[in-house]
């Protein structure tokens, strides 16, 4: 949890923990999802890091990762040209293969966050596959969220994804209304 820990001490964030019950989710899925995911929700909540980084609310809800990879299965299944083209060479997470993307977070600036999700595989080495904007080309980053995250904000040279700038210091901004629209443009 060195991440997530370092994190907390850049953004200075002590709030409430979020405790949640991701077995439906999970179930849903067909997969577990990384602990550490896990835990940053149970630290920050809601909200959004820097007003930069958005993750994907927990649950079921509206705007929660569950309810945007349901949406984006469906917005797939209704257009198959605008799945293949937009996510190539990757997929939508699939639960029969158990492989495939799945969205946790989206920027400001019309960036996009996914796991490179393996249900057969421990869900911590999944690497973070990202886009900083709709048409950019995607990158594979071999590191947790906590650390993406981290990066995006408080690591300058974390280019095309970070907004670090030493006259604004990292920041976690809580919100119980933190449900951007996270679909691709």
């Amino acid at each position: 949890m060195e991440w997530l820990d370092r994190l907390q001490e850049a953004t200075g964030w002590q709030g409430p923990r979020h405790e949640h019950d991701w077995a439906s989710v999970e179930a849903e899925l067909g997969t577990e999802l990384p602990r550490d995911w896990k835990e940053l929700w149970a630290r920050f909540g809601p909200g959004s890091f820097s007003y930069y980084v958005f993750a994907l609310p927990d649950g079921e809800g509206a705007g929660s990762l569950l309810h945007w990879w349901r949406d984006l299965r469906e917005q797939g299944e209704r257009d198959p040209e605008w799945m293949t083209t937009y996510f190539d060479p990757y997929a939508l997470y699939d639960q029969a293969e158990r492989k495939g993307l799945v969205m946790w977070g989206r920027s400001e600036t019309g960036g996009r966050f996914y796991w490179l999700a393996d249900g057969t595989a421990d869900p911590a080495t999944w690497p973070v596959i990202a886009r900083a904007q709709g048409d950019e080309p995607w990158e594979r980053h071999a590191m947790s969220v906590p650390e993406f995250v981290y990066r995006s904000i408080a690591d300058p040279g974390f280019e095309p994804f970070t907004v670090a700038d030493p006259q604004f210091p990292p920041a976690f901004h809580p919100t119980e209304e933190s449900t951007p629209d996270p679909r691709p443009e």
